[in-house]
């Protein structure tokens, strides 16, 4: 009996024994045998992108398509000297504009889906006709003196101002979606302009477009705009063949269809639908 006593007596005594004394005592004997405690793991250093050389073939090409090659560099083409046509180098690694200074004959240039943060060094493409540089993380900036540019894509970039564009006389083509922008303005010198992409912008008017005596399709869905009487200001644009509003507050209205051909008679197709 007297040792069941003490046994109980014992096992009363360890149930109010303070749990962090008896943590402590418990990680004191695993610690018992070891210097310390175990140092962190280090930090592994951060992996190199996986990216190919840009190897050239033929060096007596007129046109280069090197799309989804996993490209991290422009580099190897100074030995292209006839290449006049097209340089693809869309969806790829690329993070900078640089090894065009020889293509001084190129007519077209595809950058988009890339890395690219600044549009730069290629000034030096007087006749470059085409340059594509969507879905980067650019803005409009250091194309002035391409003047021979007729078709400019830029669309789902950094882009918030439209900008820097008024040595492009030719332009015909100008795509410019899926940015930040917010106000339509500095277009005065694009009298050619046939087509303006503008969706999924930020967009609440329409303006400054009257200039555009050229404009046959006007891309606006997704915008912002809310006010009929903003559609007043395309009353100028007399070959509008095109426009795009859908997703728009004014696309709410009932007689939304029939209000802008009203607005604007040379339509033929709004949005997706051809008018009757």
């Amino acid at each position: 009996m007297a040792d069941n006593n003490d046994a109980s007596m014992a096992n009363n005594e360890a149930e109010h024994v303070p749990k962090d004394l008896s943590s402590a005592e418990n990680n004191g004997d695993k610690s018992q045998g070891h210097e310390g405690s175990p140092s962190p793991a280090a930090t592994p250093p951060p992996t190199e992108e996986d990216t190919q050389e840009l190897i050239v073939v033929n060096e007596h090409t007129e046109e280069l398509d090197l799309n989804h090659g996993r490209i991290g560099k422009i580099e190897n083409l100074e030995r292209l000297k006839n290449l006049q046509r097209i340089l693809d180098l869309s969806f790829n690694r690329i993070k900078e504009i640089v090894g065009l200074e020889k293509l001084t004959s190129l007519k077209k240039l595809f950058l988009s889906s890339n890395k690219i943060s600044e549009i730069k060094n290629v000034n030096h493409l007087p006749k470059l006709e085409l340059l594509e540089l969507g879905d980067n993380r650019i803005r409009i900036q250091n194309v002035e003196e391409l003047t021979e540019l007729e078709c400019l894509v830029l669309q789902s970039n950094r882009i918030t101002k439209i900008e820097n564009l008024e040595q492009l006389s030719r332009l015909e083509q100008l795509y410019i979606s899926e940015n930040g922008i917010t106000v339509i303005e500095n277009l005065h010198c694009q009298a050619k302009l046939q087509t303006l992409d503008l969706a999924m912008n930020r967009i609440t008017l329409l303006e400054n477009v009257h200039c555009l005596s050229e404009l046959e399709e006007f891309w606006l869905n997704d915008n912002q705009i809310s006010e009929w009487s903003s559609v007043e200001q395309l009353k100028h644009n007399t070959k509008l063949v095109t426009i795009y509003l859908e997703r728009n507050p004014l696309a709410a209205d009932a007689a939304y269809r029939r209000k802008l051909k009203l607005a604007l008679p040379s339509l033929q197709q709004i949005d997706a639908t051809l008018c009757r």
